[in-house]
């Protein structure tokens, strides 16, 4: 009888190990807050831009990011002006405003594109009978 159940043993085993994965996505605190810290710095090390920011009440604010410190950020309110110390541990998500460079550059080759595809298609003077798109007579 053991030598039956061994084996179904040991493939029950291997199979739980190569099932079995840890489990990823959820972060402890610290590297939650560690990953704010970094959003904000890259947001701060560049020019100023208005940003979102999203804290964990379900609360939003809005404004530019003044400073940046150890433990907390502040937050240049845009209706009052007024800055707001804000910790890192308080914050669910940091969000720029606005459009990202590559949604920028996407539409700025739309132009480029319909601009080009008007130049050909129009009709041009002293081309006689050629019209690129058959040009009424």
């Amino acid at each position: 009888m053991l030598k039956n159940l061994l084996p179904l043993l040991l493939l029950g085993t291997s199979l739980c190990t190569i099932v079995s994965r840890p489990v990823i996505g959820q972060l402890r605190p610290d590297d939650h807050s560690e990953k704010i810290k970094n959003e904000v710095q890259r947001i701060l090390s560049g020019k100023r831009s208005k940003v979102v920011v999203k804290m964990k009440d379900g609360n939003n604010k809005k404004g530019y990011i003044a400073r940046a410190e150890v433990d907390s950020f502040e937050l240049s309110d845009l209706a009052s002006g007024k800055r707001i110390s804000i910790d890192y541990l308080d914050v669910e998500k940091v969000k720029k405003t606005g459009m990202s460079k590559g949604a920028k550059t996407a539409m700025w080759v739309g132009i480029a594109a319909g601009a080009v595809v008007l130049l050909v298609t129009l009709p041009k003077p002293g081309l006689g009978p050629i019209c690129p798109l058959g040009c009424p007579r």
